[in-house]
């Protein structure tokens, strides 16, 4: 059965904020359609820049708790080595604590009006979060707070124009220390160095910081951890506050050092489990568009999230969001997966819940191809989502002038990898802007004002129908795109489809082939012409645009090597 579904608020709920406006409901199998939310439009699309975790605001300082009735102005823009000018959001890590009664504390841009939560917390508890929030024109961030509560802000980096751009990626685990050979925890007061450049998707070398959600599990005594670059100093705040044999969990921002690693303290002994869920550099893709934190949904108002119902919520035209999201009345103790919808679910938590408790989590996710984020729960809940803001693909980082011309190193083919692989899921439809003249950075497929789809015939005379907003590419057109991200514009070489690519660029040898190499395949289908062209990734694999499993669109693939007739490097 079907059935349409409008949320209204829900009396008794004190546990989370109030609701914003009502949003559609997508759960999985066959309850409810979706119903797409606008794309974000607020903000400016910047990148990253990290720094070490420093201390804004602790208002035991001054003995006095945020009230109810008290709004808390933080100033970040100006402060511990920011800018003054020029910055958009940062990432606040929020702390509560001595807390008088059960509540939630809600961050957002000072002037702007929230009916999210950000922390939830109980009495006499100490809870942390992450808040990659919007700041106001003057560079603030304003916090309030549902029951009088001990209020801790850290700001681990700010984001402006010139920053560092994101890559999401599916869920990655990188350790759980319990099952990891002699399951020994991390002792207390030393430093533990987790290796990160090079694993899942992110690649071996220029990455600046990574995107972590870290958990702490069987803590022999309450107390802290805090993430930071292995070459910074221990650091003097935390990430996140666990009880003894409890379990919690927080996002992290944190720098990665001259090695690709990230390094872990915590000041008792506790198993650790991280998983990897994007990262920050030149090769990366997408730009962060913060928004006024708004509700996506609050399941209160209809349906828990059931281990066999999987949420679905609508991000379209986003590459990846930041979230907010919140467990509560849970049945029993579990966890919640988020994830890009139409890739297998990881085996990663994004939070961790207890039977009937309300506990939140910053979440940052790719989206699907489908457009959507999932959501899984491990045990029966209620689930609400907030957005803090959106990643856009595809956002322009001008060609430099002669850059044209410049013999790529390898981590300008890295980059091109890094780029392709953001577009992984997207579809085939055998067209390539880039044959005629044009250099883009990869572009949704644009129709007339107000159409929802057209159409254009490809380069085999075929009719092609796709839906506005949605990227499209052909083989060469994927690698056009790609290598415009390493900074080389194959459209300026006049090598921007296959047979140009063979007769242009040098060729290389399978045995010196590196990430990014262009693969060049003829099978015979065309007389006296390549046919297909894909990136090298490894000698067993390549990235592509053409034939995938179970779709026709960007995917990783086994290379072919019967039918490969050169390898190709742009002006090496």
């Amino acid at each position: 059965m079907v059935l349409a579904v409008t949320l209204m608020p829900t009396a008794g709920s004190a546990a989370v904020s109030s609701l914003g406006q009502p949003q559609p409901l997508v759960l999985v199998n066959d309850l409810f359609p979706p119903a797409p939310l606008p794309a974000a439009t607020e903000g400016t699309a910047a990148g990253f820049h990290t720094m070490e975790q420093t201390r804004l605001v602790d208002t035991r300082d001054s003995s006095v708790r945020l009230a109810p009735t008290t709004t808390l102005e933080v100033p970040v823009a100006g402060r511990a080595g920011i800018p003054t000018t020029g910055v958009v959001a940062a990432a606040l890590n929020l702390t509560v604590t001595g807390a008088v009664a059960e509540g939630y504390v809600t961050v957002m841009p000072c002037g702007s009006r929230a009916t999210t939560s950000t922390v939830n917390f109980r009495a006499g508890a100490d809870v942390a979060n992450l808040a990659v929030v919007g700041l106001s024109p003057v560079g603030s961030a304003c916090v309030t707070s549902s029951a009088p509560a001990h209020v801790i802000v850290d700001v681990s980096g700010w984001y402006s124009t010139d920053g560092s751009l994101f890559s999401p990626v599916v869920p990655f685990r990188l350790i759980d220390t319990r099952t990891a050979g002699s399951r020994t925890p991390v002792a207390a007061f030393s430093s533990f160095p987790l290796p990160v450049a090079g694993r899942g998707d992110v690649p071996a070398s220029g990455v600046t910081a990574v995107a972590l959600n870290v958990t702490s599990t069987e803590a022999t005594a309450p107390g802290y951890l805090g993430v930071r670059s292995c070459t910074s100093p221990r650091p003097g705040t935390s990430n996140l506050n666990v009880g003894a044999q409890g379990t919690a969990s927080n996002s992290v921002i944190a720098a990665v050092d001259g090695q690709g690693r990230v390094c872990f303290a915590s000041n008792t002994t506790a198993q650790l489990i991280v998983d990897i869920v994007g990262w920050f550099g030149p090769g990366a893709a997408s730009g962060f568009a913060p928004l006024s934190p708004r509700r996506i949904i609050d399941t209160r108002t209809n349906a828990a999230v059931t281990p066999t119902r999987t949420l679905e919520l609508e991000f379209s035209g986003q590459s990846g969001v930041a979230l907010n999201v919140t467990s509560t009345e849970a049945a029993a103790a579990g966890f919640l997966t988020v994830w890009p919808c139409g890739t297998e679910r990881p085996t990663s938590s994004s939070v961790n819940f207890q039977a009937g408790t309300t506990i939140a989590n910053a979440v940052t996710s790719a989206v699907g191809s489908n457009g959507k984020v999932c959501v899984y729960a491990s045990q029966t809940t209620h689930v609400v989502v907030d957005q803090m803001g959106s990643y856009a693909a595809g956002v322009p980082r001008p060609v430099s002038p002669g850059t044209g011309n410049t013999k790529p190193t390898a981590n300008t083919g890295a980059q091109a990898i890094a780029w392709a692989r953001t577009q992984i899921g997207r579809r085939y439809a055998s067209i390539n802007p880039y044959r005629f003249g044009e250099s883009v950075y990869g572009r949704a497929w644009d129709c007339a004002a107000g159409q929802a789809t057209c159409s254009r015939t490809d380069m085999f005379g075929t009719a092609r129908t796709v839906a506005a907003g949605d990227y499209v590419y052909d083989c060469s057109g994927l690698i056009v795109a790609s290598w415009l991200r390493g900074s080389v514009d194959l459209v300026k070489q006049g090598a921007s489809w296959t047979e140009p690519m063979y007769d242009v660029l040098p060729r290389v040898s399978r045995a010196t082939a590196r990430p990014g190499d262009i693969l060049l395949f003829d099978y015979g289908t065309t007389p006296n012409d390549t046919d297909h062209a894909g990136m090298f990734v490894s000698d067993a694999e390549m990235i592509h645009a053409g034939s995938c499993t179970g779709y026709s669109g960007v995917c990783l693939r086994p290379i072919d090597w019967a039918h490969v007739v050169a390898v190709v490097r742009p002006f090496a």
